[in-house]
């Protein structure tokens, strides 16, 4: 009988530990307060076309949407920007031409997903960078998105507008120490650079509710079907803090 309270109590314990833990973290880090800085967009028109690969493709995007989004790889022996969104793609159509052949280019909104950065073309992509957003006056107009935190926020220090793309994972609201872990990571990233944004495929929008809320967010929604689409919309329309809603274009 004593050893069976004893057991008890010792469950108890261990219990109201984790509990205790979990709860505290949700409250001090409720919803990842001050870990976006300044809203790269405030359009009244939250939906943007997705995968604009071509200047052809993002003329015709461009009169509806106020924004594109596009896939650019850095050729380190080009010393230029393709876009393209496989490695192994042909090169076709540089960053350059892309934005010399859009109509009015400085009037709209560009989300450049980037391929493949990393710390040894920092430097050099940097440089590219600044040179295109100064000839075409989109420096405003444009945000870097990676999954590359660490180099990511070092472009975000010399003042781009930057969004850190989470990869998706399984979300199970239940599962407090997974979540927890989960978190105490992403967090860990978001306090060591201000980011603009993050960006992730619409499967996350649970867990961002949940755990990110105050954080300025960014979707994209392939895979839904029309019905989920068109749910997925409005709820974005509700929150505030989704700006932007990537579509594909039949």
């Amino acid at each position: 009988m004593k050893r069976g309270i004893f057991l008890l109590c010792i469950g108890l314990g261990v219990f109201g530990i984790v509990r205790f833990l979990f709860n505290e973290y949700r409250e001090v880090y409720p919803n990842m307060e001050a870990s976006t800085r300044e809203v790269f967009y405030e359009g009244k028109t939250k939906q943007w076309a997705h995968r604009a690969n071509n200047s052809a493709d993002a003329n015709v995007y461009l009169k509806e949407f106020p924004g594109i989004e596009l896939d650019v790889f850095y050729d380190d022996l080009e010393g230029g920007f393709y876009v393209k969104h496989d490695e192994d793609g042909q090169n076709t159509e540089t960053l350059e031409e892309y934005f010399s052949k859009i109509n009015k280019v400085s009037s709209f909104y560009y989300w450049l997903d980037l391929k493949n950065l990393g710390f040894k073309n920092e430097g050099v992509i940097n440089k590219r960078l600044q040179y295109l957003t100064d000839k075409y006056n989109i420096r405003d107009k444009l945000i870097i998105e990676s999954s590359r935190s660490n180099v990511l926020g070092l472009l975000g220090d010399d003042g781009f507008y930057v969004s850190l793309w989470i990869p998706s994972f399984v979300y199970n609201s239940g599962d407090s120490l997974n979540n927890y872990e989960k978190v105490k990571d992403i967090r860990r990233v978001l306090s060591k650079h201000r980011f603009n944004a993050i960006s992730a495929h619409v499967e996350m929008k649970p867990f961002f509710d949940d755990y990110l809320s105050n954080c300025t967010k960014h979707y994209w929604t392939n895979g839904l079907d029309k019905n989920e689409l068109h749910q997925f919309l409005n709820e974005c329309e509700k929150d505030t803090t989704v700006k932007v809603v990537l579509v594909d274009v039949e």
